[in-house]
């Protein structure tokens, strides 16, 4: 059980969090309502650490509870027994769930909860006296909530854990676009609800196949069985184990002619090593359904853009797009005037041929001829970087120092060796946790790196220490993208 001592401890021990591998003696993790827990290890500042069991989907403890020390579980007489009682209510709920569904279909629904996620009658409104509930619905009201749902839920927004932003129309309307030009026949939606619910409404037209994972239950209310399955992506676990399992492999079975996408839109807060490891155990689970190892699926990632450097360390093969992705319920990730200096900073990162993602030219998106790829209107090619550089939406410069374009607004410090934020910034305190372009680990730069090729005196242009060759950094060093 958690308890207030360790995760006073977890903070006062600082330091960093890891995600351990799976144990050799293939001892199963405890389960919480989530799930199977993930095993963690906290790393102190003295090089103390505390391997742990907690939840998936919540690691902060306010939303799950689940907490228990590794050393601890593996002495525990009873863990099969234990697990086997979570599971049990686990279903228990989802069986409550199925059971209200069938009370609902009965009897005339003119009221919706949009808590609970599901149209009420009169005789039951006081058992949802403390939540939001729409009264007298028409006709028309009805049917736009079981057509799109999501707009009308209480919509839960721990960026932590279910974080549940609604897509724009335009952004819809482009994902809708970009899937049916590329060919698309079936698309996985894993916490997409909103795409699902617009592919499906328009699936007979464009022949497009639609099948969301979501942890919702909710949605367990408006969409059938061969269309949803109430899933976890952290730790790829189904909630109603092998029946919604057996649903989504007849999903992914392909027939002469089709082609799957992969739609991902996580929560931003989440640990990407946990979001990597469940899109491999999608991506195997459809190749044991078509018997082909070597086939690569198309993936689509919602993610900020500042979260690239994750992205590229657990799915190396994503790209990001210059997209911003728009939401409707969230303060600041869209593009009107209160969305941020640059719009939205969410961007799509995937697989496919950059080339053949075009992006709406009268949302400010033109096409690089050198690059091959369609970027946004302020992005301008860099001719010593030979690429469009510009993350978030701004101008970028080149720093010849620095080997590489840098935000505008940046300035070189010959301290740090590094172009910098100027306002605010603290040589003392920036090189502790500055990474080493070469061997990527902190607290020193590349002039300091053992593995570093050459030691000399920096040069008006910068020289990699990695291929000895001019005008670009160790960041960015072919040699070391093929090593």
């Amino acid at each position: 059980m958690f308890s207030w001592f360790f995760n006073n401890f977890l903070c006062k021990m600082g330091g960093r969090v890891e995600i351990v591998p799976k144990n050799e003696e293939n001892i199963p993790a405890p389960f919480c309502l989530h799930g199977p827990c993930i095993c963690f290890r906290k790393v102190g500042r003295n090089s103390e650490h505390l391997e742990y069991y907690a939840c998936s989907l919540y690691r902060d403890g306010k939303n799950c509870r689940a907490f228990i020390i590794v050393k601890d579980w593996m002495n525990y007489q009873d863990r099969e027994e234990k697990n086997k009682w979570v599971i049990r209510e686990i279903l228990r709920q989802n069986e409550s769930q199925k059971l209200k569904m069938k009370d609902f279909s009965k009897k005339p629904r003119k009221d919706f909860c949009k808590t609970c996620g599901a149209f009420v009658n009169e005789e039951q409104l006081h058992q949802h006296s403390k939540h939001l509930v729409l009264r007298d619905l028409g006709k028309q009201q009805i049917r736009e909530i079981q057509e799109c749902p999501s707009k009308f839920l209480e919509l839960k927004e721990n960026d932590k854990g279910e974080a549940q932003y609604i897509f724009s129309g335009k952004t819809l309307n482009f994902f809708e676009n970009l899937l049916v030009k590329l060919n698309f026949t079936k698309i996985l939606c894993i916490g997409t609800p909103t795409l699902h619910a617009q592919l499906s409404r328009k699936s007979s037209r464009q022949g497009i196949r639609s099948y969301l994972l979501d942890i919702d239950e909710r949605y367990g209310n408006f969409f059938g069985r061969k269309e949803f399955s109430r899933f976890n992506m952290f730790n790829c676990y189904f909630f109603e184990s092998q029946a919604s399992k057996k649903n989504l492999m007849d999903f992914l079975k392909q027939e002469k002619g089709d082609k799957l996408a992969i739609f991902v839109d996580p929560p931003f807060g989440c640990r990407t090593e946990l979001l990597g490891e469940g899109l491999r155990n999608v991506q195997k689970l459809w190749r044991e359904c078509n018997g082909n190892p070597t086939e690569v699926v198309t993936i689509f990632l919602i993610f900020p853009y500042y979260m690239e450097t994750y992205v590229k360390k657990e799915m190396p093969q994503l790209e990001m797009m210059d997209y911003r992705v728009n939401y409707v319920n969230h303060t600041t990730f869209h593009d009107d005037e209160d969305g941020g200096r640059f719009g939205s900073p969410v961007r799509v990162f995937t697989n496919a041929q950059p080339s053949l993602i075009v992006l709406p030219e009268d949302e400010g998106y033109r096409e690089c001829k050198i690059c091959r790829r369609w970027v946004a209107r302020e992005n301008s090619h860099c001719s010593i970087c030979q690429q469009c550089p510009s993350k978030n939406g701004g101008s970028y410069k080149h720093c010849n120092m620095c080997g590489l374009c840098v935000k505008s607004y940046y300035k070189h410090c010959n301290i740090c060796n590094r172009c910098t934020q100027e306002s605010g910034h603290n040589c003392k305190d920036y090189q502790k946790f500055v990474s080493c372009w070469i061997c990527r680990r902190t607290g020193h730069i590349e002039k300091f790196c053992s593995l570093r090729s050459r030691k000399g005196k920096i040069t008006a242009k910068r020289i990699c220490g990695i291929c000895l060759k001019k005008n670009h950094s160790e960041l960015i060093c072919t040699r070391d993208n093929q090593s």
